[in-house]
């Protein structure tokens, strides 16, 4: 008897001793699910930032009113989006102002109830170390709206208003107003109003308090759109920021930028077009995630512009960029072989530039644009007193060039296919098409040229010239035919006897053939060239008598679909598909040869070449 209870008791300790375990497990994966979702949803209780836009200023004037536009599809209330243009600071305190769709709040300062307003504006701040609390003080409200002044952000206080926003454009506006003393301190009313562009109707959302009397805006803008509280879904959207506006102006930025948090799924994409930005949220097609980690950053401050030709038919290979002076547009030659930028001093005169004889050279009192991209840099004389300006309206000769003190100091993107150029302070996306061949260039800057080390026939070049200025042209049977790269007589000797004197132009392993001398120098005929590891065919060079740097050309950049020049990083771009093979346009090298071919047997020579511009 004894034996079999000790052997019961044994069954029941281990069956009671198993079903204790396997109820704290579950009991101890419940209470796990339990506190992860309370974490889960402590953490889908902060905001999400779906973009952030930066604009970066020079020193701002004192704040009397800001104001920016956005343009806005309509975002359902099923949605908890917020658009928020304007986040900056006032004598730092940091402030955001915006729409949303779903505007929550303290129905008033002393009824703390919380009410849903709908779609609305909202207008926050912060207290300076955004910990100590704002009281309600602090903020004028509608009776109509609501506030709120609480630590769930920081210490901050906001007033809140019904505003039913739908597609369409309206201005975001903040307005310096009347200075009060609050604890024998000066502090200042700061009003927010959205004013609805096709109506021209305003509301007025509020005001909040500021210290001090005078108040001061940070140099730096931020905006943002976001989804908040428990619910977030993405809304499909699209918001278009324009450019912010500091008491009425358009102030100079040095840098715009965006940037998506890692953290936030990849359904956004910004684009930017001279001052708009725009912003789209697909959230039915999310794109890849980067491999990297990091935010996903945009460069922003970006204006496109159409490249200007010329009239004169010698000069169509040259880039001519639009400079605005005085209210009026201007074509300056794109110099990459010149250090300043060089204007003919009857041309300065005639567009009323003012002339400082210490320096000689010419400035305008008011700022240079292309587009909306922003200049400071003089125009020097260096020499040319009228014998170089012809006339710029017709640009029968060139009056003006832009040096690489100017161009240094963005990046360009060129695509001759449609006759524009990106000018930016930062990286381009470069629209590379998926058989896209690229030549690309190092490059640094001796004695105001920009130079390259570059290998032809596997051996090195040092200090070519890569010159967009430099232009020459052989005249051959009534037509004139560009000059791709000018060889110095050194650079041309360092495999000049490692050739042949002549070798078959159908042969596939032909490097050139033979040339044909000219007044000036030696004309060469290429039918393939390989510089670095890229080849090019049907090439036109020049070996000249006196030059003591080897040259790329005008034309030489022509023959390519894009250019892009990264001056951040000294690199140069040139993007070509074997589908733009009519830029190589061989045949037409075939017709040249064989044409001066007749011309050498009859003993004649075709008319010499042409100085070359630079």
């Amino acid at each position: 008897m004894k034996k079999s209870s000790i052997i019961v008791f044994s069954v029941i300790f281990c069956v009671s001793t198993i079903f204790f375990v396997y109820i704290s497990r579950n009991l101890f994966k419940s209470i796990k699910a339990e506190v992860s979702q309370k974490i889960k949803e402590k953490l889908d209780s902060q905001p999400c930032h779906l973009i952030n836009i930066w604009w970066f200023f020079e020193d701002l004037p004192d704040f009397q009113r800001l104001d920016i536009d956005i343009t806005v599809t309509d975002v359902s209330r099923d949605f908890n989006f917020y658009i928020s243009p304007i986040n900056t600071s006032i004598n730092d305190c940091s402030l955001y102002a915006g729409i949303q769709t779903n505007t929550l709040g303290k129905r008033s300062k002393t009824n703390r109830f919380p009410i849903n307003l709908g779609k609305g504006g909202i207008f926050s701040r912060w207290s300076q170390d955004e910990i100590t609390p704002i009281g309600y003080d602090y903020v004028d409200m509608f009776d109509d709206g609501a506030c709120d002044s609480s630590g769930a952000e920081g210490g901050f206080c906001s007033v809140r208003r019904p505003f039913d926003w739908t597609s369409g454009t309206y201005t975001l506006s903040l307005i310096k107003e009347n200075t009060i003393l609050y604890n024998n301190i000066p502090h200042t009313w700061v009003a927010y109003e959205i004013t609805e562009k096709k109506t021209n109707d305003t509301k007025r959302i509020g005001r909040l308090l500021f210290e001090g009397q005078s108040l001061k805006l940070r140099d730096d803008f931020c905006a943002f759109v976001e989804v908040y509280g428990i619910n977030k879904k993405i809304p499909p959207a699209t918001v278009t920021f324009g450019f912010p506006k500091v008491n009425g102006i358009e102030q100079n930025v040095y840098k715009v930028y965006a940037y998506r948090p890692h953290t936030t799924p990849n359904v956004t994409t910004v684009s930017s077009q001279g001052c708009e930005i725009t912003v789209t949220l697909d959230p039915e097609n999310p794109r890849p995630e980067p491999i990297s980690k990091a935010h996903e950053h945009f460069i922003l401050r970006t204006d496109t512009v159409e490249i200007m030709t010329s009239s004169n038919s010698h000069f169509l290979d040259l880039i001519f960029i639009p400079l605005k002076m005085n209210d009026s547009i201007y074509p300056f030659l794109f110099s990459t072989g010149l250090w300043y930028n060089v204007i003919d001093s009857v041309l300065a005169q005639k567009i009323e530039l003012n002339y400082d004889k210490q320096t000689s050279s010419f400035f305008n009192s008011k700022k240079y644009s292309i587009g909306t991209m922003k200049i400071d840099d003089a125009f020097h004389v260096n020499g040319y007193k009228g014998n170089f300006y012809t006339d710029v309206e017709t640009m029968q000769n060139v009056g003006a060039m832009m040096g690489m003190e100017t161009i240094c100091q963005f990046n360009w993107l060129f695509d001759f296919s449609d006759n524009t150029v990106t000018i930016s302070n930062d990286k381009l996306m470069v629209p590379v098409l998926f058989d896209d061949q690229a030549l690309t260039l190092d490059y640094s800057i001796e004695s105001g040229q920009t130079c390259m080390n570059l290998t032809m026939f596997g051996r090195t070049m040092k200090n070519v010239i890569f010159a967009t200025n430099a232009h020459k042209e052989i005249h051959v049977s009534n037509k004139f035919k560009n000059i791709d790269i000018m060889f110095s007589k050194s650079d041309f000797e360092l495999f000049e006897k490692k050739q042949p004197d002549s070798i078959a132009l159908d042969s596939s392993k032909t490097l050139f053939i033979e040339g044909l001398e000219t007044n000036n120098g030696h004309v060469f005929f290429f039918d393939s060239l390989k510089i670095n590891d890229y080849t090019l065919q049907g090439l036109l060079a020049y070996r000249s008598k006196e030059g003591d740097q080897t040259v790329i050309t005008a034309n030489f950049v022509r023959r390519f679909r894009m250019m892009y020049i990264d001056s951040s990083n000294k690199k140069i771009h040139l993007y070509v598909s074997p589908s733009d093979s009519a830029r190589h346009h061989r045949k037409e090298i075939l017709l040249v040869n064989q044409t001066l071919r007749q011309y050498n047997n009859a003993g004649s020579m075709p008319t010499a070449l042409i100085d070359s511009i630079w």
